[in-house]
């Protein structure tokens, strides 16, 4: 197994960012809420990764062709399906804990969670 590379505590998300691509990079420890809470973003993609926590962000997205990626980590908690399901496309269930009565009709593996 491959150490992780790093963490996102001291990330700081200015104003003006728009989109966060860091898949699959073995990003470790918590997303920042102070760096990404109440944000607009037409791209949030932080999957694949070794993050925890609880995933308590209120992104919303900038267009209706915004994507949320967050899948395969270990995320938990209880999702805000209103600003969820304005994204087209969003995927964080996978290899995450969330409760089963927030699931967002437009997340990817929905049927199966």
């Amino acid at each position: 197994m491959m150490d992780a590379i790093g963490d996102l505590e001291s990330l700081d998300a200015n104003n003006s960012l728009e989109a966060l691509h860091i898949g699959t990079n073995r990003f470790r420890g918590t997303i920042p809420q102070a760096a990404f809470g109440n944000k607009r973003m037409s791209s949030f993609d932080v999957g694949s990764n070794l993050l925890t926590g609880y995933f308590d962000l209120n992104i919303m997205p900038i267009t209706t062709s915004s994507e949320m990626k967050a899948e395969v980590n270990r995320l938990s908690g209880v999702l805000d399906t209103s600003s969820l399901a304005r994204y087209s496309s969003v995927d964080l269930l996978n290899g995450n804990v969330f409760s089963c009565s927030t699931i967002p009709n437009n997340a990817q593996q929905g049927q199966k969670y």
